[in-house]
């Protein structure tokens, strides 16, 4: 008979962290969040401070994917500010937490000031996987800023990295972030190679949330091509996923309203493309999410000028116009000054369209775009070949 082992406080912390780890990729997030508190507690009382900073960083990420991100925040700086250098891999961790929070809600220079500290502190820790994530994300501020070459290059670092670890998990989720890059470099071809490839790599390891991602990305290509007919089945795919499994993630849900919305729209189903961006307002103001808010107004006015033939729906392109100025978002806003000029010209309202036609110019060369190529879309959508 072998002596029984002990039973001590920093196992049943361990396991407490873990088991929260495992209910929040399952998206039962109070239930990750009561294990958590308890985790932190029980190293509290046990001398374990260490425990209940990294107790403390997890219940930070847990804020960050449960849209709480104010309370994710308040967290994650309780964790930076601790002392000591064995705190620095929790460290680390609520840094780069924080910097998911501020690119979250764009605001893209924090967020790049958090990214660096923390990559600075996992390469002092010699943390490989971790290193990789954060050029991820720094990645991620690039893109989401239209610098797609920088982007890129960042993408593929971090997929050289995770995939010479064999980390399938990163590797799909990169490719997937540089299929929306390429996408944004035109090589169509190449965006959707890495989206199989991502795809195939979520169904190997039942990643139900990244094939809600992948499925909708899809989706939204199939309609930009006027395929149809596969966009409605890729959207009918992620639907069945999310109600087969219960996701709940509002990030989500908002990306899967603002996706259908559009398919609706250029099917014509005008009543249900506004009752997709009505939800997706709805959910983005919930969770603050200045990028989805910005894009839902300007698309819900879209949609009703088309729909109704008023100019009832330009006040909310302007308010996505506002809020895109006021977020710093540089292609959410270009993109809402051509939604006005193509409402304004649909309308027959030829002096504001040209106005909003200069709007867009200006941004679209502040943004890298060719005198060439900003001339062709205004005439392409003055000309009225939508």
């Amino acid at each position: 008979m072998h002596p029984k082992k002990e039973i001590t406080a920093e196992a049943v912390v361990r396991l407490l962290i873990n088991s929260a780890l495992v209910a929040k990729l399952l998206a039962d997030y109070p239930d990750a969040e009561a294990r958590l508190d308890r985790a932190a507690a029980l190293a509290g009382t046990s001398d374990l401070e260490g425990k209940r900073q990294k107790a403390l960083a997890e219940k930070a990420a847990l804020y960050y994917v449960w849209g709480r991100f104010d309370q994710g925040l308040e967290l994650a700086g309780l964790v930076i500010s601790a002392g000591g250098e064995e705190q620095n891999e929790n460290r680390a961790s609520a840094l780069n937490t924080s910097g998911n929070i501020h690119l979250r809600r764009c605001e893209f220079d924090q967020a790049e000031k958090c990214f660096r500290r923390a990559l600075d502190y996992y390469r002092g820790l010699k943390m490989e996987t971790s290193i990789g994530t954060v050029i991820n994300n720094l990645a991620n501020i690039y893109n989401i800023r239209g610098d797609s070459q920088k982007a890129k290059l960042l993408y593929l670092e971090a997929l050289e990295r995770f995939e010479g670890q064999n980390d399938i998990y990163r590797t799909a989720h990169v490719l997937h972030s540089l299929s929306q890059v390429l996408l944004a470099l035109e090589d169509t071809d190449q965006a959707k190679h890495c989206l199989h490839r991502s795809l195939d790599l979520r169904r190997s390891i039942q990643d139900h949330r990244g094939l809600v991602n992948n499925l909708l990305k899809q989706a939204g290509i199939f309609t930009d091509e006027q395929n149809f007919n596969e966009a409605g089945k890729k959207l009918g795919q992620a639907d069945v996923i999310i109600r087969e499994h219960k996701l709940t993630d509002p990030h989500l849900k908002a990306y899967r309203e603002g996706e259908a919305g559009i398919f609706y729209f250029f099917t014509g189903e005008f009543d249900q493309a506004e009752g997709c961006f009505l939800r997706l307002i709805d959910l983005s103001g919930q969770m603050k999410e200045a990028s989805f808010l910005a894009r839902g107004y300007s698309w819900l006015g879209k949609v009703r000028v088309f729909r109704d033939g008023t100019g009832a729906g330009i006040a909310d392109i302007r308010k996505g116009i506002e809020l895109a100025e006021s977020g710093d978002l540089p292609c959410e806003l270009k993109d809402a000054w051509i939604y006005l000029m193509e409402c304004h010209r649909r309308l027959g309202q030829r002096e504001p369209a040209d106005q909003a036609a200069r709007n867009y110019a200006r941004e679209a060369l502040k943004q890298g775009d060719t005198r060439e190529k900003a001339d062709a879309e205004i005439a392409r959508i003055l000309g009225g070949k939508n």
